[in-house]
């Protein structure tokens, strides 16, 4: 094998082109020992890594070449490219936007800062990037691919006529996007089984050559306009087919016991008390936490629609964090070492980053910031030692609705525990235990919400909820709906109408299919109980 510099590089491409991965990764870290300033012998390590499957460990690589040749589009673009897939999004917008200013004729950069920006929740901005990427684009699949993006945050930004059209073209004429096309076809039309909609997606289900993951998305679907005609026999057939297809492949599950003694163990009263002063004190930041789709969402859209608060969305960083930290201090006597760190700006420095991804994210300074990753509840304890000031609210719902509402939407293998009644229910009281965790540690920064109260009892409720952040009250926080804010959620639907009761005990309709949930509740003695309000 040569071992000019060029000729590796060119050794290295070809391995790549013959997806060698092995070989590859192997000579380009020879490549970047031997030419340690060489922008191209680093980029192409982060290139070797990326196609092999290992991106964490790409993204080093990656930042050297863009550090050296701070102004090659590639490597600019590449970086900022990493670090999106990452979701760290403060840092891959500038690395983005740069790419877009040295090559704005390039459609790869502006689809993926119009992600970024669809991401942190500016879908007005992702929109024209879109568009610009749609205008430059000359391959077919990949236009198709830009449109369905269009589409999609063209719905999440409160313009579902403007979306209908783009949908209906990739339907007649993207067959390799009909699919997805056809399951937001159903999500902005009030559709049932004998229209249509429904005939194709009918028919799709059946085709065998379909996908399986685009087959469980379009099972989804169809039992959603199945609950349209109010067959709710037939939607939670759908939704369970859906669901068994899922589970006949790896999913995660977590070790509950393990994970609560973990955090029960590391986040002791005396972590808290004697940290405590080495820590920003900012009151700016507010978390909302609860199982997904128990209303974080609503809450979040209505507190944001306050002139003194901002809404981030879900930024879905924190356990990240948490657990990083926490594997920094596994050691006997952690607290000492941890506070010398402390003192010496550790725990400030990641206050003062939190502080950093709100001011990115936010649309402009306001003396509340509400993030509401639903799962925040595994990560309250890491969130109160950097900022013992933040406040953090706790929305609960009756868990056969939030499992019905999870049951039948599109969630991820990160979230396994919705594809089944009897692990849903061990998550769900999970989630209760972790709470309780915290509001024995910190309940004066914890406030809890029932959904059930939220939609019945509105302004009671939310002058609760301003009081308890030091917020007057605002007629506009309930007219949260009239905003323009683009929600990727799974809720995207619901939040743009005011506040009403029309999804409460809609597990009702579905208590004949739901016995394995409801025994492992009893069995654990769970009561979900709503208090006075």
């Amino acid at each position: 094998m040569a071992e000019t510099f060029e000729a590796l590089c060119q050794d290295v491409r070809r391995l790549l082109g013959q997806k060698e991965y092995v070989q590859a990764v192997a000579l380009t870290s020879k490549l970047s020992i031997r030419y340690p300033n060489s922008a191209e012998a680093h980029f192409l390590v982060a290139r070797a890594l990326v196609e092999s499957g290992d991106m964490q460990n790409a993204l080093v690589p990656a930042e050297r070449a863009a550090a050296i040749e701070a102004n090659n589009f590639q490597y600019v673009f590449y970086c900022g490219y990493l670090y999106l897939h990452f979701r760290l999004y403060e840092l891959a917008l500038p690395f983005l936007k740069k790419s877009v200013q040295l090559q704005p004729n390039a459609p790869v950069s502006q689809v993926e800062l119009a992600d970024c920006y669809y991401e942190i929740g500016k879908g007005d901005i992702a929109l024209q990037h879109y568009r610009a990427a749609l205008k430059l684009e000359t391959e077919s699949y990949a236009k198709n691919s830009i449109r369905l993006k269009l589409a999609l945050c063209l719905i999440a930004s409160r313009q579902k006529s403007e979306a209908r059209p783009i949908i209906m073209r990739l339907l007649k004429e993207a067959k390799e996007y009909s699919y997805p096309a056809l399951s937001l076809l159903a999500q902005i039309e009030n559709a049932t089984p004998d229209n249509t909609v429904g005939e194709l997606i009918s028919k799709a289900i059946a085709d065998p050559t379909i996908e399986a993951t685009q087959r469980e998305v379009l099972l989804l679907s169809f039992g959603k306009l199945q609950e349209n005609a109010k067959n709710y026999d037939g939607a939670f057939a759908s939704w369970q087919e859906s669901r068994d297809s899922v589970k006949s492949r790896d999913y995660n599950l977590r070790n509950h016991a393990e994970v609560l003694l973990e955090n029960k163990q590391f986040y002791s009263p005396e972590l808290f008390k004697s940290s405590k002063e080495f820590a920003i004190q900012t009151e700016v930041p507010v978390f909302i936490a609860g199982m997904p789709r128990s209303g974080t969402t609503l809450t979040e859209q209505i507190l944001s629609a306050h002139s003194k608060a901002n809404g981030v969305g879900e930024l879905a960083r924190w356990t990240q964090l948490d657990r990083a930290l926490r594997q920094d201090y596994q050691m006997p006597n952690y607290i000492s070492k941890f506070l010398e760190n402390a003192k010496n700006g550790e725990l400030k420095a990641r206050g003062l980053e939190l502080l950093k991804i709100f001011a990115l994210v936010a649309p402009e300074q306001k003396p509340r910031t509400v993030e509401k990753t639903p799962h925040n509840f595994l990560t309250l304890g890491y969130l109160h030692l950097i900022c013992p000031r933040a406040k953090f609210i706790h929305i609960r719902r009756h868990p056969a609705d939030t499992f019905i509402s999870t049951f039948q939407n599109h969630f991820n293998d990160a979230h396994g525990y919705a594809y089944d009644q009897v692990e849903y229910a061990k998550e769900y009281l999970f989630h209760e235990d972790m709470m309780n965790l915290w509001k024995s540690l910190f309940p004066e920064n914890i406030i809890t919400i029932n959904y059930e109260s939220l939609a019945s009892q509105p302004e009671p409720v939310v002058r609760k909820m301003l009081a308890f952040l030091g917020l007057d009250w605002e007629d506009q926080t309930l007219r949260f709906f009239e905003s323009s804010k683009t929600v990727r959620t799974f809720s995207m639907h619901q939040v743009r109408n005011p506040v009403n009761t029309a999804s409460l005990d809609r597990w009702r309709n579905y208590e004949r299919h739901l016995g394995s949930l409801l025994s492992t509740l009893k069995a654990a003695n769970f009561d979900y109980i709503i208090p006075e309000t």
